[in-house]
């Protein structure tokens, strides 16, 4: 497990990334592009919570790279209008000797 931060709405989120081992390849699931998204779209948290009626627990999860539903992520997706690799993106590291 690796971490880094981002700025978002002048505040500093840590950015953790966890490593899937799959069939030999090293992955890792990051939602980064979602916090772009938010700040592409000017949505802030405060307005996904109480605007959207974005779930708390899902906000902490994605701040933390915990993992989410898939309907979960198609609600986000719905919300903020936009395709799922604008909220997660999946990215072959290098192979596993």
């Amino acid at each position: 497990m690796t971490e880094s931060s981002a700025m978002y709405n002048g505040r500093d989120f840590p950015i953790i990334t966890v490593e899937i081992v799959v069939r030999d390849v090293i992955a890792i699931i990051s939602y980064e592009p979602f916090w772009k998204t938010l700040k592409r779209k000017d949505v802030t948290q405060y307005r996904l919570i109480k605007d959207y009626g974005f779930s708390t627990g899902t906000l902490d999860a994605l701040r933390k790279n915990k993992s989410i539903t898939l309907n979960t992520l198609h609600d986000i997706c719905e919300m903020l209008d936009c395709e799922i690799t604008d909220v997660v993106e999946f990215v072959r590291s290098e192979e596993k000797e």
